[in-house]
């Protein structure tokens, strides 16, 4: 199946984007990466009259760096993340991360921004940079604003933005020196999306957070678990299964979450590799 017909432009500024969105009269799509987009184009559940190319925009290819944070444009793709191009906040982990994300064809075009807007709950960039306490910066023509990922996510494929807005930028804390990050992730085959997927950042002064997906609409934050990891210290430490299991069924009843007792086995499994990961 190929995807309906549709005007295309190419916007060199957000001004040009907005205008070029403006003139569609609504029915219009932002194009980046397009690893995301372009199928949903081909299976037309997605038909805009209009594709607005902004993935050369140098608005959404800036790197800023202070002491608290690393602010990467929306257009970094994954591979300039995996291969080290751009300041990584956490000390390598997100490089990681990256490396594991699909086929390197996929990273060599897919975009950070693209993948939070997409607001796919299996994917690893919501769940991963959720974890990290990451914010989102959204331009529109009325001026800008942030949110925090948490609040970003309504459910799949349903970020909080109004349509004629751009994801720009996110906004990522480093990590101190004290938080030692572990991710669980599980695909049926190298390059498919997860099936299962944590991330949790162990923090031995306390305040340690976990995030799991692809068991509901949104990456799920677990305090509860957060909490049970706080009581673990790292090299020393065997997490107990059935403390986790606790937690983590605390987490998901607070959080109105069911699964089936297979689908809940394989997340907690793959939550544990990432709490030992952390623990490591």
């Amino acid at each position: 199946m190929k995807a309906a017909p549709f005007d295309f432009r190419k916007a060199d500024s957000l001004s040009a984007a907005f205008g070029a969105y403006a003139e569609a009269d609504g029915e219009a799509k932002y194009l980046a990466g397009g690893q995301s987009l372009g199928p949903m184009l081909n299976l037309r559940f997605s038909q805009p009259d209009r594709l607005i190319d902004i993935s050369a925009m140098a608005e959404l290819r800036g790197v800023q760096e202070t002491d608290t944070e690393v602010i990467l444009g929306a257009a970094i793709r994954h591979a300039e993340i995996e291969d080290g191009l751009v300041p990584d906040a956490s000390a390598g982990f997100m490089a990681r991360v990256a490396r594991n994300i699909a086929y390197r064809a996929v990273r060599n075009r897919g975009t950070v921004g693209g993948s939070l807007a997409h607001a796919d709950p299996v994917a690893d960039w919501p769940n991963v940079l959720t974890a990290l306490g990451g914010r989102v910066v959204l331009a529109g023509p009325d001026g800008t604003r942030e949110l925090a990922l948490e609040e970003f996510f309504l459910g799949p494929l349903t970020p909080a933005m109004q349509a004629e807005e751009i994801l720009t930028a996110v906004r990522i804390p480093r990590l101190g020196p004290d938080v030692r990050p572990g991710i669980g992730k599980f695909c049926r085959k190298v390059g498919e999306l997860a099936h299962c997927l944590s991330v949790v950042l162990h923090k031995t002064g306390g305040g340690s957070r976990a995030v799991m997906g692809c068991i509901a609409g949104t990456p799920i934050l677990l305090p509860m678990v957060g909490e049970w990891l706080d009581r673990l210290k790292p090299k020393t430490a065997e997490p107990a299964p059935d403390e986790l299991s606790a937690a983590l069924s605390d987490d998901l009843a607070r959080a109105g979450v069911t699964a089936d007792a297979l689908e809940l086995r394989m997340h907690r499994a793959t939550l544990m590799r990432a709490v030992r990961e952390s623990l490591s």
